[in-house]
């Protein structure tokens, strides 16, 4: 392959946009001090003090961009969501709890008014492997007929996260019904994995790849061609997209990673012997950075050419959530791309 890097970064300064003003309230009249933060601290404690008042709310006034953002409370060293703030969800830090979100703004997180809506099946594949089942969830965009044979990305969720952490926080339904309206996509499935809890990673990604994939091949309007399955998103501590591939690289033509951790072992796999193209997503703070620099040396001393979009900042799912657009779309250009030149 001929030497080459594409590398685009996106600094908050280009998303940056109008901003919209925001104010956070907490009623915690026994309080001694309260503070906000989220993905408008990168999720550092202690940055952003609230007012009491002598109602006993406590008040925060902020100028944030569009977008989805992600916060707590800190009440006295103890944290809690916003009690008042229906919108909850999973903590997609890994860190076990839950946390309130708000949007700000229009964008392609909303659900959309006259935008056809796909849908998001919950499923449970019956899989010895794991001695039951796995569960997951399956996106299937609008007017998706019975006997369809669709394009597939399976798209893996982070470490300590559920299978539902794209639909609740990287909001892939809605992504993926307002890029299709806009002709910005093409219709492709989207599988959406979980139950690797208590299971060794090997052990997963044979539940994935050999029991998941085939099955949903029968079961579903999806399709079994290796020219037609992607696989991306994040990892299951050392274990993700990438490390999945090097398992299985006759399972996927293509590979996109989402900050995802490299072991010595997949930055020192044959890819300059795989099958798969590979096209990488990364914050450019966070543990995953150093790996993937690692990584693109190891692509440029075999001459490879690999894709990679960075964005300023650090892994939170308001910045993955940035990324979404373009990574979607480098999954249905690839699609098409082989349909057209005939790849099996």
């Amino acid at each position: 392959m001929p030497f080459g890097l594409h590398s685009l970064i996106l600094t908050q300064s280009d998303l940056a946009g109008s901003l919209s003003p925001c104010e956070f309230s907490l009623y915690a009249p026994s309080a001694k001090e309260v503070f906000l933060f989220g993905d408008m601290t990168h999720w550092q404690d202690g940055k952003l003090p609230m007012t009491r008042g002598e109602d006993g709310v406590w008040h925060l006034k902020l100028q944030l961009r569009r977008g989805q953002w992600h916060y707590k409370f800190d009440v006295d060293t103890r944290r809690i969501p916003d009690p008042l703030n229906p919108l909850l969800a999973e903590d997609g830090m890994g860190m076990g709890e839950c946390h309130s979100y708000v949007f700000l703004g229009e964008g392609d997180w909303l659900d959309k008014p006259k935008v056809p809506r796909g849908e998001l099946l919950d499923l449970h594949i019956p899989c010895s492997k794991l001695g039951g089942s796995l569960p997951g969830q399956l996106y299937l965009p609008p007017g998706t007929r019975e006997n369809d044979k669709l394009p597939l990305l399976v798209l893996m969720h982070g470490h300590q996260m559920r299978a539902n952490q794209w639909a609740t926080n990287g909001r892939i339904k809605q992504y993926m019904d307002n890029l299709l309206a806009q002709g910005l996509l093409r219709p492709f499935a989207v599988f959406l994995p979980g139950g690797h809890a208590g299971h060794a990673m090997p052990k997963y990604a044979e539940a994935v790849v050999q029991t998941a994939l085939p099955w949903l091949a029968k079961q579903q309007p999806v399709t079994n061609e290796t020219s037609q399955r992607a696989i991306g998103g994040m990892s299951i501590s050392e274990f993700g997209p990438l490390a999945v591939a090097l398992a299985h690289p006759k399972a996927f033509s293509l590979v996109v990673p989402m900050n995802e951790t490299f072991n010595d072992a997949v930055i020192a796999g044959q890819l300059d012997k795989q099958p798969f193209r590979l096209h990488l997503f990364c914050t450019t703070e966070g543990c995953a950075p150093p790996q993937y620099r690692q990584l693109m040396e190891r692509s440029r001393s075999l001459g490879i050419t690999v894709p990679f979009m960075r964005l300023d900042g650090v892994p939170t799912w308001r910045n993955w959530n940035e990324m979404t657009p373009e990574f979607l779309a480098t999954v249905s250009d690839h699609f098409y791309s082989a349909k057209k030149t005939g790849q099996k």
